[in-house]
């Protein structure tokens, strides 16, 4: 075989390959910008908890659908906030010892999941203004009482972007939140893509396809640059030392770059969030206890 004809091959072969690459990115791309939805099969009924089926709307006109819980005697309410292709059932395990605390519940589905409308997930970039129309909604109904969040992973992370500039977020419990979304596609894109897949060379192709059909650089949504302008409302990080996504590490940094009023809880065995071994399942007393002292901690600063 001639030289031409190698490099004829060599390039038809290169071609074919990027060819692959870039289909299997956009498949990627296209599995994360819409996780797939499950029917909502749980409710607050499920722990005898009264509830009020509710929708509301983003800023962008997207409806958003959940539950609004009223505590029998409200001091405060707390909005929970589900991780990534997930829905409102994922953090209603905690809704009853909250509600016997006497917080008032609002658990509703983020963009693109459960129940809500939208057709892509932005990974924390809109989903800040849906916290924003939850917290909109909560104002309306409890007239003036303090508002906390509660967060799981892509929750905890759009609690962080939306609390740096929301003064109305008081407190926050934030389990699993990410330091960027360029950190977590580089480390954990297989956990996300369907199919799963290496982040190299497929996460680079796959975060400029997404860029382009959400319009939003990646690079923008950082929370670790927001999680100081909580500072100094009370915040608590959760971690598992056995969560491959968001590893303690970046919680260690985030912690660090929290400042006043920050704490970090790293609980040996357990994983990511919405796994069978979240925090909450390895360490379900405890986790109570610190949330609930968190909480009793904001009050007392907003009757100071």
């Amino acid at each position: 075989m001639d030289m031409r004809r190698i490099v004829a091959l060599l390039l038809a072969l290169i071609v074919a390959a990027a060819g692959a690459v870039f289909a299997l990115a956009w498949i990627a791309a296209a599995s994360i910008l819409r996780p797939t939805r499950h029917a909502i099969t749980r409710s607050p009924s499920d722990f005898g908890l009264a509830f009020e089926q509710v929708a509301f709307t983003s800023p962008d006109g997207t409806e958003l659908r959940g539950w609004w819980v009223p505590a029998e005697r409200p001091r405060a309410a707390v909005i929970p906030l589900h991780g990534f292709g997930s829905d409102r059932t994922e953090l209603l395990d905690h809704a009853p010892y909250l509600h016997e605390a006497g917080f008032d519940l609002l658990l509703f589905d983020l963009r693109a999941c459960g129940e809500s409308g939208g057709e892509l997930s932005t990974l924390g970039w809109l989903e800040q203004a849906d916290l924003r129309a939850a917290v909109d909604l909560v104002v309306s109904r409890t007239d003036g009482r303090p508002i906390f969040a509660m967060g799981h992973s892509l929750g905890s992370a759009t609690a962080i972007l939306e609390g740096a500039t929301d003064p109305r977020l008081q407190a926050f419990v934030l389990e699993a939140p990410f330091t960027s979304i360029d950190d977590i596609t580089d480390r954990s894109f297989p956990h996300f893509s369907h199919p799963s897949l290496p982040s190299f060379p497929f996460a680079p192709v796959a975060v400029l396809i997404a860029e382009a059909r959400v319009g939003r650089d990646s690079g923008t949504i950082r929370p670790i640059d927001a999680i100081g302008r909580l500072a100094p409302r009370p915040l608590l990080i959760v971690t598992g030392t056995g969560d491959e996504v968001v590893p303690p590490p970046d919680a260690q940094r985030l912690y660090a770059a929290a400042g006043v009023g920050a704490e970090w809880w790293l609980i040996q065995g357990a994983g990511h969030s919405g796994s069978v071994d979240e925090p909450f399942v390895v360490a379900p007393d405890e986790y109570r206890l610190r949330v609930l002292r968190l909480f009793e901690g904001a009050l007392a600063v907003s009757a100071d």
